[in-house]
């Protein structure tokens, strides 16, 4: 390889990885992009820097005023698609928070673990065909005796102590 096709290789490079760029659309395809010519170990420009080894002594500073050049338009458009994409995604974003709203409260704590038992035990009792009764826990007087016309003398109302 010679240097004019040295410089004819890196200008096709520099113009491919510019297109490229300009048609990236997301942030995946960018990073392909810049794996594709700016990889470390694979990519386009390492291939175009290992063919310089292979010009003649005298004609490496012409090549490697090229390489820079080409490198530097390669950067350059990276930049300006990275750029073009977060003008554009900042956009999406929708509205601003609101910081005079007031905030989220957090759920705190749990159910307790008798609770839990007693609603699991609930579940079973109810497919075995069962059914969940709620109610008072204690009676007045009114419910337990004065509605069930239980009389005054009745054995079963002891008076309170």
């Amino acid at each position: 390889m010679n240097v004019d096709e040295f410089v004819q290789h890196a200008e096709q490079l520099a113009t491919a990885a510019e297109q490229a760029f300009a048609q990236a659309q997301d942030a995946d395809s960018v990073e392909q992009t810049r794996v594709e010519f700016l990889g470390a170990r694979s990519g386009k420009l390492k291939e175009l820097q290992k063919q310089m080894g292979g010009l003649p002594k005298e004609a490496r500073k012409t090549a490697g005023m090229k390489f820079n050049e080409t490198k530097q338009r390669v950067q350059r458009a990276f930049d300006q698609a990275q750029q073009r994409l977060a003008s554009s995604s900042a956009g999406r974003r929708g509205p601003a928070v609101d910081i005079t709203l007031p905030g989220y409260r957090p759920h705190l704590g749990a159910v307790h673990p008798i609770t839990q038992t007693i609603e699991h035990l609930k579940e079973i009792m109810g497919r075995l065909g069962f059914t969940t009764v709620e109610g008072p826990e204690v009676e007045d007087t009114w419910h337990n005796f004065i509605a069930l016309n239980i009389p005054e003398d009745h054995p079963a109302r002891d008076p309170p102590r």
